[in-house]
């Protein structure tokens, strides 16, 4: 067997997990059981009544996550119940109670069909839709009278938590359906302390926030809060009532505050909730936020997703609207929106905007839920905006198009125009339910019948207000995809409807789609005053999209070149698309963002080198098929031109001096620096230079490649090119061919060789073709993104492009990187340009450092006898003379996981495994974090552990590539 191929894994055994499954991540007072916990349940075929006991062992049963339902209609919930008969189910919940004193009411909240019976502790104590006297047991083949699912039922069983005990407690549920295999047999409980609904923050500004909660009984409200957790208190009031909504005013700009709420009843009873925290708004600066929607449907995906929102810590969370399926009514509002993002709405402002299911209802139970600032039109909540920190966001109530179509004139659209107008923030944020552009479902919808899809007609009415008052992002849902777009007239559009619903598929590309990706998810942004980044992570965690938005070009400064080998994949394409599967970035170091263009976005630069090759890397790239990059490198020791002026001759000719793209930039103008190779690039299907190739939507062929800017543009062979879709590269789209990322190797002998102290300067622009490009000679015409440090016009018309400037920075004495000093490489008769002089795949330096001979090729070799060849060593980072030396895998107890430790290796990547025996199979993770790149020393990753997930012994170990 090739020694190359063996893998280094560690496992450990997972036994902390089994903690979690009988201790809560986190005091919960309010929600002893909340939806989406993990249940034990078993369909019901024999007589007996042992299993309401506390004692009983439900080990052997099922678990998963609540509700539970047979699994008919489109908006099931979480867990998908198997079944024989289909007629009886046995559920069972274990929970503690830390302090009974504490509990005044006590609520069970329940959406079910078809009837049930429930048991505290082994004592009936509801009965619904089956006959007989409480207390006796009723028959699995019982069948139930026939319930109509109408919402959930909020009921008060304060009169039975005499019931309840220190410590741990059982809830178990008994539930009939009104026929063997009944249509929408479910169960969807909760069961409440104290509050059935909140507390949540809504409407946080720069001095004030709300806290919103439900009492079941009329209660006066009280939110006491101070700036820690010991105080000093300040205390706001509500006047009786069940619903409570208490402004807390006269805060400062980014003020966190420790708060509780309190309610006392005309009776005398007083109840208190945990400690939790809210923060207000910032006057400006950075800023990070999560976007889902159409969630709503109580699937394990929008659980999922839930978990994920909170992991991430975002400041606040928009919610581009479908918030509750099948239609947005009161009884659905918590076991489908509130409940499940409960406790992080507990610390977190959520804002939502109006989707087409949640007016089926009506807009009133939208407006009663929530407390949304309210617009200066009609004086309600259906579309309004706020500040945090450097973003404006304005959410917008199109649900759907035919009645609520913002045309211009209409009273939304004014206020939309003056509000837009009015804000100075930097970043502005458009949230909408109906989508200006996609490529999904929607895509043809036409409701007012007037033959123009309301995707167009949207698009005609928000993107000119969009461009013109500087909004550079807008968020909306309705088709059930991710979806990102190139920029259109200096806008960055996203659909995001992955958030719990079942999922669509593509129905016919749009122009300007440039990923698409059928997975629930959430998308999280991050902003400073410059840059925003903007991330799809999926319903596991995985980050599988990532984009960037450069407001204005980095300010002039000399960056640092990271040394590094890029790998570059060679063998032809074999994707159908013009790429390799499986291939990928592999960039480590730091990026340099472009300024966004009003049609293209050149996402990042990365410029790396090691002893042989200067390697650079464009990721996040947005283009359209009729475009092309033109980048240009200038090395401080080469000479290059100003100008491509007279370079070419003027003529389209591709297939005799070729490289036209260059040839009819003529106009463009290098300011500060004068390079001497250009690289046209974009296009997937050019992993070579090839000075005639056409992009698809482009009349005349501009080439791709690598070309000296000389006379005639002569190709450059020796500069290795790949461009791709994805990192790593995956599924096939064949719709387009713009390259997402490109890796460029420049072999270094082009300048000369590598020496202390060399400076690379590097600029990018995009051009296009004009309409009238058949008619005359094409001048190319250049969008507005850029990488480097200005474009701009001079008086007389001309382009002026200042680059980047990247310092080199080589070991002057080590000029193979392996290592060894040059006087060290003639010590050992090694070659000092070549790093492995014997040729198994050890660097000479490793080989010598350890003992071994740099000249005799040794990597099959295990001279510690730990199983563990020299070559599994040196790419484990441990030491090959000592058995103890190995990879070690530790884990520690978080509240909400696991923190995850081992000493990594440079450049190797390691993937999360897990098995229920030591010796496997073991299988990959989806947790977030992995597979981790290590660029050396101890890795350190903290990952959400699903709930549930630790009532398995479980093994977990590392698998390193490559």
């Amino acid at each position: 067997m090739d020694h190359r191929s063996r893998r280094t894994d560690f496992a450990i055994p997972w036994m902390l997990l089994l903690l979690l499954s009988s201790t809560p991540l986190e005091a919960e007072d309010i929600s002893l059981i909340r939806i989406g916990e993990p249940w034990r349940f078993i369909e019901a075929t024999q007589r007996t009544e042992d299993w309401i006991q506390p004692g009983f062992d439900d080990v052997s049963w099922t678990e998963g996550r609540s509700g539970f339902s047979l699994g008919y209609g489109s908006y099931d919930e979480a867990t998908t119940l198997p079944f024989t008969l289909g007629l009886t189910y046995r559920f069972r919940k274990r929970f503690q109670v830390e302090n009974l004193a504490s509990i005044q009411w006590l609520i069970l909240r329940l959406d079910y069909r078809d009837g049930l019976v429930a048991y505290l502790n082994g004592k009936e104590f509801l009965r619904r839709g089956l006959q007989g006297v409480s207390g006796t047991p009723v028959a699995p083949e019982t069948a139930a009278l026939s319930r109509i699912r109408a919402g959930a039922e909020d009921i008060d069983i304060s009169e039975f938590k005499k019931l309840l005990v220190a410590g741990e407690n059982i809830l178990a549920i008994q539930v009939h359906g009104w026929t063997s295999g009944a249509y929408g047999l479910a169960l969807a409980p909760e069961l409440l302390a104290n509050f059935n609904r909140g507390p949540f923050l809504q409407s946080a500004t720069e001095s004030s926030i709300k806290v919103v909660w439900r009492t079941p009984k009329p209660t006066e409200g009280f939110v006491v809060h101070g700036p820690t957790s010991a105080g000093p208190w300040t205390t706001n009031h509500s006047a009786m009532a069940t619903e409570h909504a208490v402004l807390v005013p006269g805060l400062n700009p980014g003020e966190l505050r420790h708060y509780r709420i309190e309610s006392r009843s005309s009776d005398g009873a007083h109840a208190v909730s945990a400690l939790s925290t809210f923060k207000t708004a910032k006057a400006s600066g950075d800023f990070r936020l999560a976007v889902i929607g159409d969630s709503g449907v109580g699937s394990l995906a929008q659980l999922r997703v839930a978990d994920l929102l909170r992991a991430g810590q975002p400041d606040i969370v928009l919610h581009t609207g479908d918030i509750i399926y099948p239609d947005f009514h009161f009884t659905r509002a918590d076991l489908r929106c509130l409940s499940v993002y409960g406790r992080h709405m507990r610390t977190t402002p959520y804002y939502f905007a109006i989707g087409n299911h949640d007016l089926y209802s009506g807009p009133q139970h939208f407006r009663d839920t929530f407390h949304f600032p309210t617009n200066s039109v009609f004086g309600n909540e259906d579309f309004y905006s706020f500040d945090h920190a450097d973003l404006h966001v304005a959410v917008v109530l199109v649900p759907y198009f035919s009645q609520y179509a913002p045309t211009p004139g209409d009273p939304q659209h004014r206020w939309l125009e003056q509000d837009l107008a009015a804000s100075k923030k930097p970043w502005k944020i458009i949230i909408m339910h109906h989508p200006m552009m996609t490529s999904s479902a929607h895509r043809f919808d036409d409701y007012n019948f007037n033959r123009v899809p309301d995707r167009d007609e949207t698009r005609d009415y928000i993107l000119p207000l969009a461009t013109r008052y500087g909004v550079q992002l807008v968020f909306s849902g309705h088709d059930h995809v991710f979806e990102r777009f190139n920029p259109t007239r200096g806008v960055h559009a996203f659909v995001t409807g992955g958030g719990g619903v079942y999922l669509y598929g593509l129905t016919s590309p749009d122009a300007a789609s440039a990923q698409l990706y059928i997975t629930h998810h959430a998308i999280f942004v991050t902003a400073t005053n410059q840059v925003m980044r903007v991330r799809g992570i999926d319903s596991f965690q995985r980050e599988f999209d990532y984009s960037i938005i450069g407001r204005e070009a980095p300010a002039p400064q000399t960056f640092l070149a990271t040394r590094e080998t890029i790998g570059m994949e060679t063998g032809p394409a074999n994707d159908d698309d013009g790429n390799i599967r499986g291939q990928s970035f592999g960039f480590r170091g730091s990026a340099i963002p472009a300024k966004a263009g009003q049609e293209s976005n050149l996402g990042e630069l990365r410029v790396s080198h090691d002893g042989s090759h200067l390697f650079l890397g464009l990721s996040s790239v947005m283009l359209y098929p009729h475009q092309e990059i033109c980048l240009f490198l200038q090395h401080s020791r080469v000479p290059g031109v100003p100008s491509l002026a007279g370079l070419g001759n003027g003529k389209p000719d591709p297939f005799s001096e070729g490289a036209d793209a260059l040839d009819f930039l003529e106009e463009l103008r290098f300011e500060d620096f004068a390079p001497s190779l250009a690289l046209v690039l974009g296009d997937e299907f050019a992993d070579s230079t090839l000075k005639e190739f056409q992009r698809p939507d482009m009349n005349l062929p501009g080439g791709q490649g690598a070309f000296l800017l000389k006379a005639g543009f002569p190709s450059v062979s020796e500069v290795s090119i790949q461009q791709f879709n994805r990192s790593p590269q995956s599924g096939t789209v064949t719709y387009e061919r713009n390259a997402d990322f490109i890796k460029v190797a420049i072999p270094l002998t082009l300048f000369g060789g590598i020496h202390f102290g060399d400076e690379v300067k590097v600029a990018a622009v995009v051009a296009s073709e004009p309409p009238e490009a058949l008619t005359r000679p094409p001048a190319r015409v250049l969008d507005t993104g850029f990488h480097g440090h200005s474009l701009r016009t001079n008086a007389t018309g001309q382009m002026l492009i200042k680059p980047l400037t990247v310092a080199l920075a080589p070991d002057r004495d080590d000029p193979d990187d392996d290592g060894l000093r040059n006087e060290d490489e003639l010590l050992h008769d090694t070659n000092p340009n070549v790093a492995d002089s014997d040729g198994d795949g050890l660097p000479d330096g490793w080989e010598v450092r350890y003992g071994s001979n740099p000249l005799v090729a040794d990597a099959h070799l295990d001279p510690d006898l730990d199983s563990m060849s020299n070559w599994a060593e040196f790419r484990a980072g441990t030491d090959p003379r000592s058995g103890a030396s190995r990879l070690t895998l530790s884990a520690t107890l978080l509240p909400t996981g696991l923190e995850l430790r081992w000493t990594g290796a440079p450049g190797r990547s390691y993937i999360l495994q897990e098995a229920l025996t030591p010796a496997g199979p073991y299988t990959d993770l989806l947790f977030s974090g992995f597979p981790r790149l290590s660029q050396g020393g101890e890795e350190i990753v903290r990952i959400i552990v699903p709930q549930g997930f630790g009532r398995t012994i479980r093994f977990l170990r590392l698998r390193m590539t490559p």
